[in-house]
């Protein structure tokens, strides 16, 4: 793997992760953050808890671009979370072309990290009509790319729109089913980045992540006894004619579940002291 990466939306729920597991790992890291992400409560602590590193080095979206010069990087572009949290119009597809382009040149590689709703029959098809076309648009300037597609995925610092962190935030039970959230499966961040990181083909492939274990978000949401709130479909989805990768659980879930319910406490704390 290359040993320099750039994470695009670096504070976001599974950007950061990434930019975690790159630091883990001795890379070099470009973060790079829009203004708009100052306004997340959780910003600063996240900065603390990876700028002390000295491979992690900071851009603003406005400033930053990939240059001809740039060395063979990675690139992380979480739309997934956007997408989630209901703000992806905040992403000016134009103007990322145009700071990509610097990758042109076949010096990296971008993982699109995108929702699983993109693939369902008769919904989002604004949506999925205009990434067809930027990742087409991707293919024509010849930049390589690979897209993986992904359901609910939990774990520490998960958005506060998810069921599950909204059951670990609030203190009553009075929380709502985001009408985006994929109640088909559930993975652990952790698992998610492993699995893409081993499923970096040479150019243009998609994948599909799915848990080896089914109904993955039921029993998920069992063992927080969330399930009889939760509003259960099964979607339908697009035919996919990528690859599926069955993801494992490298711990337990309920062991996954507690630690994040363990760190939703710091954050609480966080949340009363504003």
């Amino acid at each position: 793997m290359m040993d320099k990466a750039i994470v695009v939306g670096v504070y976001e729920f599974l950007a950061f992760h990434f930019c975690k597991k790159f630091l883990d790992d001795g890379m070099e890291v470009i973060g790079v953050h829009s203004l708009s992400q100052e306004n997340d409560l959780f910003t600063e602590e996240k900065r603390m808890e990876i700028g002390r590193n000295a491979n992690f080095v900071e851009e603003k979206y406005e400033k930053w671009t990939v240059t001809d010069e740039q060395e063979e990087v990675l690139l992380v572009l979480d739309y997934y979370d956007l997408f989630i949290r209901n703000v992806e119009k905040e992403l000016d597809w134009e103007s990322m072309k145009l700071k990509l382009s610097g990758l042109k040149n076949g010096k990296g590689k971008v993982l699109f990290l995108m929702p699983i709703q993109l693939l369902m029959q008769g919904r989002y098809e604004q949506h999925q009509s205009q990434m067809k076309e930027i990742l087409s648009s991707f293919k024509r300037d010849g930049i390589a790319f690979n897209v993986y597609y992904l359901p609910t995925v939990y774990g520490p610092w998960q958005y506060i729109e998810s069921a599950f962190q909204q059951y670990f935030l609030m203190e009553n039970d009075h929380f709502m089913i985001h009408e985006r959230e994929w109640t088909g499966d559930a993975l652990h961040v952790e698992d998610v980045i492993d699995s893409i990181l081993s499923f970096l083909s040479d150019k243009y492939k998609a994948y599909l992540l799915e848990s080896s274990e089914a109904d993955k978000w039921t029993k998920c949401a069992r063992v927080l006894d969330i399930l009889p709130d939760a509003k259960q479909e099964r979607e339908t989805l697009l035919s996919f004619d990528g690859e599926k990768i069955a993801v494992h659980d490298s711990k337990p879930y309920q062991m996954r579940l507690a630690h994040q319910k363990r760190h939703a406490q710091v954050i609480k704390v966080i949340l009363k002291s504003e």
